[in-house]
């Protein structure tokens, strides 16, 4: 990986940018502290990102060491700041802690974008308007840079998509080809794009 580091920087002349694409970089603290470290010890320049848990967000030795490896953002997938769909579905993490997390990204200097998730189990028109707020005052105090709604989808593999009856849930079709996962524009999402707008309206969006 630090080989195709060098690759972008130096061969590409001037790469600036890579994404680490691994699903959960910070499965094994041990591999990515040796990542680090040998990208600190190549000298390179390019700025990275990768994916996270929020759980890793909460630990700040870990945010301080890839940073100095110089990652500077990181896609994390929150999908709920109502706590009771984030209990329904066993996320590990509490709002609070949530919070907690996106500003140690933030005060060690790494960007944060997230997923959204609508449609899971306790989900309410009320909690999701309730985190739509939430993720546009996230963007005001500029611990948020970047954010992705996406349906729930029961996919095979996932604890909903394999016991669908423990969430009181019924899995009609299983042809998951003709599934998508953006919403489409109800009159939920679409009060949601409302509320967003006024936010890149007032000048207050991504920066």
């Amino acid at each position: 990986m630090v080989k195709e580091l060098v690759y972008i920087e130096r061969k590409r002349k001037g790469g600036e940018v890579a994404f680490l694409y691994d699903m959960n970089f910070g499965f094994s603290k041990e591999w990515a502290f040796d990542l680090c470290k040998k990208i600190v010890e190549a000298k390179l320049q390019v700025i990275w990102g990768c994916e996270l848990r929020v759980d890793n967000l909460l630990d700040k030795e870990f945010l301080e060491e890839i940073c100095k490896a110089r990652c500077r953002s990181v896609f994390v997938g929150i999908e709920s700041l109502d706590q009771h769909a984030l209990s329904g579905v066993d996320k590990g993490y509490s709002v609070e802690e949530l919070d907690e997390a996106l500003r140690n990204a933030a005060n060690i200097g790494i960007n944060v974008d997230t997923t959204v998730m609508i449609g899971m189990p306790d989900d309410t028109t009320y909690s999701i308007l309730h985190t739509t707020d939430k993720i546009i005052k996230l963007f005001q105090d500029e611990l948020l840079k970047l954010v992705h709604y996406f349906l729930c989808i029961p996919w095979p593999g996932t604890e909903i998509g394999d016991h669908p009856e423990k969430y009181g849930l019924k899995i009609v079709c299983r042809n998951y080809h003709n599934f998508i996962t953006a919403p489409k524009r109800t009159d939920c999402i679409h009060e949601i794009l409302e509320r967003g707008r006024s936010l890149f309206v007032m000048g207050r969006g991504c920066r």
